[in-house]
């Protein structure tokens, strides 16, 4: 994880998480990380954005990313 390049959004969603939930908090960005199986980095990247925007910070969960995602239009980009 450490060796990613992943766009800041998601090193501030780590460190609300971690604050708001401490150890749980680190399992729910894990969370949040596996969700790049299903879904394409860019993908991913704006639904983190989204919420952040929403202010969602109570506490930003994997839960309230993944449907950020899934309302996305026809168009989403999968991974196979």
């Amino acid at each position: 994880m450490a060796e990613w390049d992943l766009p800041s959004e998601f090193t501030t969603l780590r460190r609300l998480m971690e604050a708001r939930m401490i150890k749980a908090g680190r399992r729910e960005y894990v969370q949040v990380l596996r969700l790049l199986e299903t879904f394409d980095i860019d993908d991913l990247h704006a639904a983190v954005k989204k919420c952040q925007s929403a202010r969602k910070t109570d506490p930003l969960s994997a839960s309230k990313i993944d449907p950020s995602l899934r309302r996305r239009d026809q168009g989403l980009s999968r991974r196979n």
